[in-house]
């Protein structure tokens, strides 16, 4: 929070039912940033993006140590895009802990708080790992983000990312990838089969 004005933190708004809501920061742009380090009820985050459907949330991986464990097997599942620094699953699960997948806004994991006996991966400790609500394609989209890349987009703009826009912009691709593989497919099918024709009239059996 500190990397924000004084006045854009701890902002206190009410809901129509009367229930206080302090935002962690609002920017004057009125995106919303929750800096969440305990355990959070689903609930209470239900409530939260309902309150503030403009927000990110942004989470503490160092909170439980088989948190990084299962984050770093589970990258081993993601595919790279086209797209620097963007990644694809279907399994975000397998590296994302399971009450966060669910948020309707876009959620920030933040793993620089590991102690150094944890092995070391300064690259990916450094990176915030933003997960994008919603699959495109059947598929998780996950973004590497610089601290710096952040705080300095929060400042600046009212959105963090598109996500609408990227979720069907990476959709599209992918279906144009599976359409080109299909595609090739049934190029090496049509070759293989003309191949077996002629190698029959060239070499006939006897």
């Amino acid at each position: 929070k500190n990397n924000f004005p004084v006045g854009w933190r701890e902002v206190i708004r009410r809901a129509e039912n009367g229930e206080k809501h302090i935002s962690d920061v609002m920017t004057e742009h009125g995106l919303v940033i929750e800096f969440q380090h305990s355990h959070l009820h689903p609930d209470e985050r239900v409530s939260r993006e309902s309150f503030h459907p403009n927000m990110v949330w942004v989470v503490d991986g160092t909170r439980l140590k088989r948190t990084w464990d299962k984050f770093s097997q589970g990258q081993q599942s993601w595919r790279s895009t086209h797209w620097q620094g963007y990644f694809i699953t279907h399994f975000p699960e397998e590296s994302f802990p399971i009450e966060w997948l669910a948020s309707s806004v876009p959620v920030l994991f933040d793993f620089s708080g590991l102690p150094e006996t944890v092995e070391d991966q300064s690259s990916k400790k450094k990176t915030l790992w933003l997960l994008l609500p919603g699959r495109s394609e059947g598929r998780a989209v996950i973004l590497a983000v610089s601290r710096q890349s952040f705080i300095d987009v929060a400042r600046r703009q009212s959105q963090i990312i598109d996500t609408k826009r990227i979720l069907q912009e990476m959709a599209d691709l992918l279906a144009l990838q599976r359409s080109l593989e299909y595609k090739k497919f049934n190029l090496q099918r049509l070759n293989f089969r003309r191949g077996k024709r002629f190698a029959r009239r060239r070499y006939p059996k006897f």
